[in-house]
């Protein structure tokens, strides 16, 4: 994750960074994994993609791919992919948006991956 929060920092420098760090950390108790870095954007890697990481200038953009979507207001967008896939965009402005809830749709996510 150190990537994202480099990614991110040229972004945000504060709120972006931050979100990254807690982020990465949260990631990190779900198992092993491996980032795949992208231009403007990390991939996060089980067997398969689970998760991604794409900075914005005051925020980010987690994207967890789940087999359902997700509904509320920290929802930017859900979009099907496939029959089974959604991908989920959750908007977070500062760290405290990584909370109990992000972590279970991340641990949903992993398991599926």
């Amino acid at each position: 994750m150190e990537r994202a929060r480099s990614l991110a920092r040229s972004y945000c420098p504060v709120c972006a960074s931050a979100s990254a760090t807690a982020c990465s950390a949260l990631a990190r108790e779900l198992g092993p994994f491996k980032e795949e870095p992208k231009k403007t954007s990390i991939h996060l890697v089980n067997t398969s993609g689970f998760a991604g990481v794409h900075p914005r200038k005051s925020f980010l953009y987690l994207n967890v791919r789940m087999d359902r979507p997700l509904q509320g207001e920290r929802i930017a967008k859900s979009e099907q992919v496939s029959k089974n896939r959604y991908h989920n965009e959750v908007k977070i402005t500062s760290p405290d948006e990584v909370d109990a809830e992000l972590a279970g749709w991340l641990k949903d996510a992993y398991a599926l991956a």
